[in-house]
């Protein structure tokens, strides 16, 4: 059974992504580097450098680098993720296509606007009334301190397999009037995801890709979260084109290669294909922006050598085996559960059946809250 993913050709869209990239960054790098000069150029020049004159134009430059650099930056974002949209337009048309729940209004505009008025605001503040670029930073980072608080207070639990008080802090949060703005993040996805709610999973991940798709980002992640779970729920046939389009629309991110390899895997079907898939992924970086990198690699790992063991290269599966053991983290408990779930899947094609066992009876310990723990149970009764 074969599928829409050509990986020849997204290695060369990825690089020529890469490319126009590094040429738009360099373009605003050259920009700053050129202001900075002129800037300490003029603070050589007592002409422009003197506070006695009506303007000083080197104390002045140097004030408004900051906001130069900021919309800089957001320009370039902007360009880049413009440029990219228009190349995979054919596939933004299919998610449209898939009948998502409406966006509220509120959901698009408030937080965004509130947060982009009190950046901006800030800087101009700051570096044309009062000249002072340290009290414009100041400003400008608490939001961003303060957002960060409450997002990690969302997702702390997440890690520690509290799929429950998750939701609930999620719930909380989206429920604020200011706070009704804020998009939710993978961490409210991935609670319902790994947890025991899975009735209720479906409709979170469909109101979640139709909130990233308003919005116009982060469809790969959302799409692969809604493809994970009709996965998990062994609805094959849905399941696969959300997945691929998760990897034709952000080729770029390794992780996403590992939900259509699972899915031959799980159902015993191409495992050459798996393999193909994984090695590909295995050669990208993971994007800065992505959080728990190094469990990221772990699952990619631990699932190219469930690949190998399919195919019969015991020494390889070993071998990917040993190296993804150096990523599993305990604390992670989501990644964990999927880890040793996986371990234990490959030490039974290996005719282990002591380690296998004992690698699902540390899902069951973990995971008490979670679905993978009921994975965990029935794997063990096979082997009984």
């Amino acid at each position: 059974m074969s599928d829409a993913i050509n990986l020849v050709e997204l290695a060369q869209r990825i690089k020529r992504l890469k490319r126009a990239n590094r040429f738009r960054w360099g373009i605003l790098v050259a920009i700053l580097v050129y202001l900075i000069l002129i800037t300490l150029v003029l603070f050589q020049t007592p002409a422009y450098s003197s506070t006695q004159g009506k303007c000083n134009c080197a104390a002045f430059l140097f004030s408004v680098l900051p906001l130069i650099t900021i919309i800089g930056v957001v320009i370039v974002f902007a360009i880049n993720r413009m440029k990219h949209r228009k190349l995979i337009g054919q596939y933004l048309a299919e998610v449209k296509a898939l009948d998502l729940p409406t966006v509220p209004s509120q959901l698009r505009s408030p937080l965004g606007a509130f947060l982009i008025l009190w950046v901006v605001g800030s800087m101009i503040v700051s570096t044309l009334l009062t000249h002072d670029i340290g009290l414009g930073f100041i400003f400008v980072y608490v939001p961003i301190v303060v957002f960060g608080f409450l997002l990690s207070w969302t997702t702390t639990p997440l890690y520690r397999g509290q799929y429950d008080l998750t939701i609930k802090r999620w719930l909380l949060l989206l429920n604020f009037p200011l706070l009704r703005g804020l998009r939710p993040t993978s961490s409210y996805s991935l609670a319902y995801i790994f947890s025991d709610h899975f009735a209720e999973s479906e409709k979170v991940q469909r109101y979640a890709l139709a909130v990233h798709q308003s919005a116009k980002v982060f469809e790969a992640v959302a799409l692969n979260n809604y493809g994970s779970e009709l996965l998990f729920q062994g609805r094959y046939g849905e399941a696969k084109r959300l997945l691929e389009l998760a990897i034709l629309i952000q080729p770029e991110i390794p992780v996403l290669y590992e939900g259509l390899a699972s899915w031959y895997l799980s159902q015993g079907l191409d495992a050459n294909r798996a393999v193909e898939l994984m090695e590909f992924a295995l050669q990208l970086p993971m994007p800065f922006y992505l959080s728990s990198k190094e469990a990221s690699r772990g699952i990619n790992l631990i699932t190219y050598a469930w690949a190998k063991a399919k195919v019969g290269d015991v020494a390889n599966a070993k071998k990917a085996m040993q190296e993804a053991l150096k990523f599993k983290d305990q604390k992670n408990v989501p990644y964990f559960s999927v880890f040793m779930y996986t371990a234990g899947q490959v030490e039974l094609i290996l005719g282990n059946q002591a380690k296998a066992t004992d690698y699902f009876m540390q899902v069951i310990g973990i995971d008490r809250q979670g679905r993978f723990e009921k994975f965990a149970e029935q794997a063990l009764i096979t082997i009984k």
